[in-house]
C-alpha cells in the first residue's frame, strides 16, 4: 500500500474499525430505539410470532377453518400454534418486511465489500510496468517520481506516484481516486446515501411521533392566542424503549444528518463529473493543468480572474464555487471540458470502458474530424504531471 495509514489498534487501521463498527452498530441501534424497525427485523427473520387478522367475513370464515386445521396439526405434532406462525403472516414467501431487510443487508454487504475493494486500492498508478496509455509527444518525465506521464495524469503527493486521470485523494479510504477506481467510489457513494436515507426516514417518523405530535397542538394554540391544551402524557415515547431510546434516536438523527450533508453534495458533484467527462481536479484547478491550458487560453484575458472565468468564482474571488458553476451551465457557458464526448459516451467510459482509458487518442480523433489536430499539437505543449 502506498498511502500512509493512520492510527492503528492491534495492527488494524482506525478507519477500518470505524467503518465496520458504524455499519454494524447503526442498524442495531436503530432497531433498539425504534420498535417498528425491531418488528420488521423480527418478522423478516422469523424471530417472533405474527398474528394475522382477517378483515372480511369470508376471510374470517376461511381463517377460522385454517386455524382449526393448524390447531389439529399442532396438537398431533406436540407443538404449539404460535410455532406455525413465525415470520411473515399469511404464508407469504417474501413479505414487505423480508424485502426491506434483504435490501438493507444487501446494501450493508455491498458497502463493506466496496470499502475493502477501495481501501488503499490502485487508482491507475503510472509505473514502468503499468498499462497506462501513451503520453503526449515530447512529454518530459515527472520531476517527483520520474515516470513518463500520460494525458490527464497528476502527481499525488500522498502516494508519491503519478495517477492516470487523477480525481482526488480520499483520506478516509487511504486511496487516491483515479481512472481505475473512480466508478467504484461513485457506487460506494450511492450505497451510503441510500443507507442514510433509509435510516433517516425511520428516525424522522419517530421524531414526528415523539416530539412533533405531542407538542404541535400546544404550539398551534400559542400561535393563534388560544388557551394551550394540556401536554399529552406520551413519555416514554410510544415506539421507543424509554428515555434512553429517545436519546439514541436523537444521536442517530444528528449523525445521519451530518453525514448526509457531506455525502449527498459529494454524490451530486461526482454525478455531474461523470456525465460531463471531468474530474474534481480539472473543475477546481483546470486553468493550471498543462493539458487544459489551451482550452482556457481561448477565453479572452478580460474574461479571466486568477486564470478562471469570473462566473466560476465565489464572492471573494479566491476559489471555485459549485453553485457558480451550476449558474454558468444555466447560462450556456460551462467551463472548458475538451474530453466531454456527450452524456451517454461519458457514462460508458466512466463505468464500462476498460481502464486506463486512452483519453489523448480519442481526443485527437475528435479533433482530426474537425480539422483541429494541428492546433492541438502546436498549442498544448508537452504534458507534465503537476
Amino acid at each position: 500500500m502506498r498511502a500512509a495509514r493512520g492510527l492503528a489498534v492491534c495492527g488494524v487501521d482506525l478507519k477500518v474499525i470505524f467503518w465496520v463498527a458504524t455499519h454494524l452498530l447503526l442498524p442495531l441501534l436503530l432497531a433498539y430505539c425504534n420498535l417498528n424497525v425491531r418488528r420488521i427485523f423480527t418478522v423478516a427473520l422469523a424471530l417472533a410470532p405474527v398474528a394475522v387478522s382477517p378483515t372480511t367475513p369470508a376471510a374470517t370464515q376461511a381463517a377460522a377453518g385454517a386455524d382449526d386445521a393448524r390447531d389439529t396439526m399442532a396438537a398431533a405434532s406436540g407443538g404449539s400454534r404460535s410455532e406455525l406462525q413465525l415470520g411473515c403472516g399469511g404464508g407469504a414467501w417474501m413479505c414487505a418486511e423480508r424485502w426491506q431487510v434483504a435490501c438493507v443487508f444487501a446494501l450493508l454487504t455491498a458497502s463493506l465489500a466496496l470499502f475493502y475493494s477501495l481501501y488503499a486500492s490502485d487508482p491507475g498508478w503510472i509505473t514502468a510496468n503499468s498499462p497506462a496509455p501513451a503520453s503526449e509527444p515530447g512529454a518530459a518525465a515527472c520531476q517527483q517520481c520520474g515516470e513518463t506521464p500520460s494525458t490527464r495524469c497528476h502527481h499525488d503527493k500522498h502516494t508519491g506516484q503519478c495517477v492516470h486521470k487523477h480525481d482526488h485523494h480520499c483520506w478516509f479510504l487511504s486511496a487516491s481516486i483515479g481512472d481505475c477506481n473512480h466508478a467504484r467510489f461513485y457506487v460506494l457513494l450511492v450505497v451510503e446515501v441510500v443507507l442514510l436515507v433509509w435510516m433517516e426516514v425511520h428516525v424522522l417518523q419517530m421524531w414526528e411521533r415523539c416530539m412533533l405530535r405531542p407538542h404541535l397542538p400546544r404550539l398551534l394554540d400559542a400561535w393563534q392566542g388560544r388557551p394551550q391544551a394540556p401536554l399529552q402524557p406520551q413519555l416514554p415515547c410510544p415506539g421507543a424503549p424509554g428515555p434512553l431510546g429517545v436519546g439514541v434516536l436523537l444521536a442517530l438523527g444528528v449523525f445521519g444528518a451530518a453525514f448526509g450533508a457531506l455525502l449527498l453534495p459529494l454524490l451530486l458533484l461526482h454525478t455531474y463529473l461523470a456525465a460531463t467527462g471531468q474530474t474534481t481536479l480539472e473543475l477546481l484547478k483546470g486553468h493550471r493543468l498543462p493539458y487544459l491550458m489551451r482550452s482556457y487560453a481561448v477565453l479572452q484575458p478580460h474574461q479571466l480572474v486568477a486564470g478562471r472565468p469570473p462566473s466560476m468564482l465565489d464572492g471573494a474571488g479566491k476559489s471555485v464555487s459549485l453553485l457558480a458553476v451550476a449558474r454558468q451551465h444555466l447560462r450556456g457557458t460551462p467551463p472548458p471540458r475538451p474530453f466531454d464526448e456527450g452524456v451517454r459516451r461519458n457514462l460508458y467510459v466512466f463505468f464500462l470502458a476498460p481502464k486506463p482509458y486512452p483519453y489523448r487518442q480519442h481526443l485527437e480523433k475528435r479533433e482530426a474530424a474537425t480539422g483541429d489536430v494541428e492546433m492541438h499539437q502546436a498549442g498544448q505543449g508537452p504534458a507534465r504531471c503537476t
